[in-house]
């Protein structure tokens, strides 16, 4: 199955572009940089805090780890907005940080022109598909360039899609990351263990979503 034919059986009318949390009915919004914890070290904002880096790597590493196996069959995907003449090359590192290239299921590459109402052709987003499995992904590494997004670190949208058990994560950058399913329950887990580290603003509305379906469910914590 490829990508396309995948999110039309299981996220009907869904665009793989941010925010997720907003256009996707069940999801959970996680807030990855401690706010008591200072993106630089001087008031000129010129020295960063590598400290507050680590602990939303480590965040991030954690949600990851518990919402992907091994095992787990996953569409890996790159995006990179265009305007005709940028691509994703294989000096890039998305290349770098798939393991056992030999060992992926398929890769491919194409242009997307139905993220946005686009007016000029030559304005699109050129993607990499990388079907694999987890064990076969440098995810560390690729969260790390995720979360340094707005500090030079990359140039990428990068989306995890594991396929067994129909969640798609998207990290935007040091702030914070989306976790969507196709079914409300796949995230229980996760929202039971995690609760702490979710976005204030948007708490109120991932509690009444997850507590509603947690006291009518009877699912075995």
């Amino acid at each position: 199955m490829n990508l396309n034919d995948y999110m039309k059986d299981n996220f009907p009318n869904l665009y793989l572009r941010p925010p997720l949390f907003y256009n996707w009915d069940c999801g959970l919004r996680f807030e990855l940089g401690n706010p008591h914890i200072g993106i630089y070290k001087d008031q000129n904002r010129t020295i960063i805090n590598y400290s507050y880096f680590n602990e939303a790597l480590q965040r991030a590493k954690k949600l990851f780890e518990a919402s992907f196996k091994p095992e787990d069959k996953v569409f890996c995907v790159f995006q990179k907005y265009s305007r005709g003449k940028q691509k994703i090359k294989k000096r890039d590192y998305c290349y770098r940080y798939i393991k056992n290239f030999d060992k992926i299921e398929s890769f491919n590459t194409t242009d997307v022109f139905d993220l946005d109402d686009i007016d000029y052709k030559s304005e699109h987003y050129h993607r990499i598909v990388f079907h694999t499995t987890v064990k076969h992904i440098d995810y560390v590494n690729i969260l790390n360039r995720s979360i340094f997004y707005d500090f030079g670190g990359k140039a990428l949208d990068n989306y995890f899609i594991n396929r067994n058990q129909n969640i798609i994560f998207h990290l935007y950058d040091d702030r914070g990351l989306d976790m969507i399913a196709k079914d409300k329950h796949i995230l229980q887990k996760i929202y039971l263990q995690y609760g702490d580290w979710l976005l204030d603003y948007d708490r109120d509305k991932i509690d009444s979503n997850f507590k509603e379906s947690i006291e009518g469910s009877e699912f075995d914590f």
